[in-house]
């Protein structure tokens, strides 16, 4: 049997990390007693449950557990917050449980799950031998996976170089699809809700190593909830229920919701700095979307602002993370993207040049990986942006209908945005993932092939130099590998991040 239990990082500090524990399984009882160790690695180079400890233990009783699908009552977590680290250190938790009396106090049975992290810097590396190492990824759909998409991650960062070791992970939409497959079609509320917090588990158990080894940080897409979130139409038959059913269609949404507040632990918008030097912002732009026919609003507004504030007074350069790109054309009735809602897109742009200093956007949603640059408004600035997407694709014909090629814009912003002009995108082919040929089962059946990006994830190095940031980025192929997955482009690509201080 498969170790039922999950342990995730989520977000560190300099002096903190949120651990989630608990169990996604429907069949498990909630112990009376567990136990949440923090090691620092340079003392404890394996679990062992001994002396000595970095912090103090925290202990979760019984009566303490949370449901993390408020209205199933089977599965339970807490989230729990230790502080007291320090900064730029590596770390190993042990989640474990009291000992029964059948076990020895050398019984391994009641450790649970494990985990590493290392807490963030208190300013950006310069050392090009150890960066501060962003990894990226989204869309994963579990069907065709088998846990590779972890074990390439899990070997890059027990056995990869520290210059490629990853740090931090943004996982920037879809890690669950819960709108695709036959199931959905199901009018039984139970059903509804058994079906969702199922694929959560699945994937969440799928990718264990990758979530337990270094912090995470989430964001959901569209298929969080389902495909074009928050509009409930389509040609998709998988919608068919929830466009017909109104009860249905909250039930769904509630639970959905639940997934991604109290499992993927999202909320609107997040940020912290390393320094003086580097400000990172990490905005939910797809959970509070208006539906309206003018696509009025991405966000709340008050969360809008806070988000336009990070932008506009930035002291040095910035990475923001979404769920979508920015250089797009505003998408159709069936796949809105960001320039579909052009109130919030033209503030955004004008917010992100305000400052002068350049912008990187980590992203993912469109099934191919590009990277571009452009320069943005009036003061001096470029953007970068950054597409990493899928790590696991689609399959039969949910797969063909979801492959994209590579689009390359050629001016940005594709709307008239006051004071932001349009200029020329920067966009190499040698930025861009190779894709592969489906073709077997196709050819069988007298149909023809179809082309997908290969399954992927990429890191970012970051360090300053010369009072900019210089930032080197690799491509990693999940299914190419021979231990350490292999390398997409043929040499990094190097871009530098000016600070306009």
């Amino acid at each position: 049997m498969k170790n039922p239990w999950t342990l995730v990082i989520h977000d560190v500090g300099t002096d903190y990390v949120n651990v989630w524990v608990g169990t996604l399984d429907e069949n498990l009882g909630q112990p009376e007693q567990c136990f949440v160790d923090v090691f620092e690695t340079t003392n404890v180079p394996e679990i062992t449950g001994q002396e000595p400890k970095a912090v103090p233990q925290i202990v979760i009783t019984k009566d303490q557990w949370e449901r993390p699908f408020t209205t199933l009552p089977q599965r339970f977590f807490k989230l729990v917050h230790i502080s007291g680290l320090s900064a730029g250190k590596a770390y190993e938790v042990l989640f474990s449980r009291t000992l029964l009396p059948s076990e020895n106090e050398h019984s391994s049975a009641h450790k649970l799950a494990f985990g590493q992290f290392t807490t963030l810097p208190s300013e950006l590396p310069s050392s090009p031998q150890k960066p501060f190492v962003v990894a990226i990824g989204s869309c994963y759909y579990n069907d065709d996976d088998h846990g590779k998409a972890a074990n390439a991650y899990a070997h890059l960062y027990h056995h990869g170089s520290p210059e490629s070791r990853p740090d931090v992970k943004f996982f920037t939409g879809d890690q669950v699809y819960l709108d695709i497959g036959l199931d959905s079609l199901s009018p039984v509320l139970k059903e509804v809700r058994e079906r969702i917090a199922n694929d959560y588990r699945s994937s969440w158990k799928l990718n264990r190593k990758m979530y337990r080894l270094g912090a995470n940080w989430f964001l959901p897409d569209d298929h969080e909830y389902w495909n074009n979130f928050p509009f409930a139409k389509g040609i998709s038959p998988y919608l068919w229920m929830i466009t017909a059913n109104k009860k249905v269609r909250a039930t769904w949404k509630a639970t959905a919701k639940d997934g991604i507040e109290r499992v993927q632990q999202v909320s609107p918008i997040r940020t912290f700095n390393l320094g003086h030097d580097l400000s990172f912002c990490v905005a939910d732009l797809r959970s509070n979307r208006s539906a309206d026919k003018k696509a009025s609003r991405m966000m709340q507004e008050e969360d809008f602002e806070a988000l336009e504030q990070w932008a506009s007074t930035l002291t040095c350069p910035g990475v923001l993370v979404l769920p979508q790109p920015l250089i797009v054309q505003p998408g159709g009735s069936q796949d809105f993207n960001l320039a579909n809602y052009k109130r919030h897109y033209k503030r955004l742009l004008q917010a992100l040049a305000e400052s002068g200093n350049d912008i990187m956007l980590l992203t993912g949603d469109v099934h191919y990986g590009r990277l571009s640059k452009v320069a943005l408004g009036n003061k001096g600035s470029t953007f970068y942006e950054v597409i990493s997407s899928p790590l696991s694709n689609l399959t039969g014909i949910d797969g063909k209908v979801a492959a994209s090629v590579v689009e390359f814009q050629t001016k940005f912003p594709a709307i008239d945005v006051p004071n932001v002009p349009k200029m020329d995108v920067d966009t190499d082919k040698k930025w861009t993932v190779s894709t592969e040929k489906i073709s077997y089962w196709w050819d069988i059946i007298g149909k023809a092939g179809y082309t997908k990006t290969r399954e992927h994830f990429m890191t970012l190095g970051y360090i300053k130099e010369s009072g900019h940031v210089k930032v080197t980025i690799n491509a990693w192929r999940i299914r190419t590998r021979s231990g350490k997955p292999q390398k997409e482009f043929d040499q990094p690509v190097v871009f530098t991040l000016k600070s306009n201080t």
